[in-house]
């Protein structure tokens, strides 16, 4: 497989709103800013006592936030306004009457 085959695909994945965004991006964040201090560190086993705790934390978040966008996935995807959109049309197509909270303020 081409590796810029690959890249494109992922390109077209949009995964910016919602929890499941926003947590990948803390964790992309907090994967440089250990690199960037085991890289500083001469000492090896520094950067190993930082690594080896970051990869257990980045693999239980994941399997946390994929836990959940599989049970919620319309939360863990959107934003909130895109979020109350989709409420609406939710209690709309089943012909009831729309929750007080998600109506729009004037």
């Amino acid at each position: 497989m081409d590796i810029s085959k690959a890249l494109d695909r992922l390109k077209a994945v949009n995964l910016k709103g919602g929890i499941f965004g926003k947590t990948t991006t803390l964790l992309v964040v907090l994967c440089i800013c250990v690199s960037a201090v085991s890289m500083t560190t001469r000492v090896w086993w520094i950067a190993l006592a930082l690594m080896f705790p970051l990869m257990l934390m980045i693999f239980y978040s994941l399997k946390r936030c994929l836990d959940f966008a599989e049970k919620n996935p319309h939360e863990a995807i959107m934003d909130g306004a895109e979020l109350l959109v989709h409420e609406k049309m939710v209690f709309a197509q089943k012909n009831e009457s729309i929750n007080p909270l998600l109506e729009t303020t004037v």
